[in-house]
């Protein structure tokens, strides 16, 4: 009988060891859940970043082809109301 209290209380002593090595790597795994959750946040608030930034460069690399088109239309005007001025007169 007191080996079987020593065997069960072994086992007993046996089975709490794992249940806090269990709890450790539960509380391991949390955090790293945690830890991804704010990396697919960052990963968000970047990727919301580069399509702002994406935005604005398209924007300024368009800038100089609309002041183009406007010399060009500027020009084509003039050249016709020349043309038309000079008929006319």
């Amino acid at each position: 009988m007191e080996d079987f209290k020593i065997e069960i209380s072994e086992k007993v002593a046996h089975v709490e060891e794992s249940v806090k090595s269990a709890h450790k790597r539960i509380d391991s795994i949390d955090k790293l859940t945690n830890s991804v959750y704010e990396l697919a946040s960052n990963v968000k608030n970047m990727q919301q970043s580069i399509s702002d930034m994406t935005d604005r460069l398209r924007a300024i690399e368009d800038k100089p082809a609309k002041r183009w088109d406007l010399i060009v239309t500027s020009a084509i005007t003039t050249i016709i109301g020349l043309i038309i001025g000079y008929f006319v007169k």
